[in-house]
């Protein structure tokens, strides 16, 4: 295998990790993002490239940031908020889906906000503040 390949197969390991921690089939991902069940199979196997723009989508909906997907980055190296939100339903309906979806993208563009106008990231890791322009 040549190293291509091995970057899309780890690529597609941690889509398809990130997917089964959210409680999501493929299924699902695949409704929610507006694509064939077959392409999200086949980005979790490695077997397709995948886009930056496909990778930031995936990231939106899985409540991460997208550099974890990224085989350079080591597993648990970057901090990702636990934005995972409770359900008190006995069962979801797949109508719900999409709110959850962008409710989900919505919380996570939150707390970028929140870290960008704070400077500090919960864990005390420093962020530059923006400067403000006179």
């Amino acid at each position: 295998m040549n190293d291509k390949a091995r970057i899309y197969k780890e690529i597609g390991r941690r889509l398809k990790s990130a997917r089964e921690k959210a409680g999501l089939t493929q299924m699902q991902v695949a409704k929610l993002l507006g694509m064939a069940r077959e392409v999200v199979s086949y980005y979790e196997n490695g077997t397709r490239e995948i886009g930056i723009d496909d990778i930031l989508r995936f990231a939106n909906l899985y409540g991460t940031d997208p550099r974890c997907f990224m085989p350079e980055t080591e597993v648990g190296e970057i901090e990702t908020p636990n934005l995972s939100m409770a359900f008190r339903a006995k069962q979801i309906a797949e109508g719900d889906l999409p709110i959850i979806a962008e409710a989900q993208r919505l919380l996570n563009n939150l707390y970028e906000l929140t870290v960008l106008l704070e400077g500090e990231k919960p864990s005390g890791h420093k962020v530059p503040r923006p400067t403000k322009s006179t």
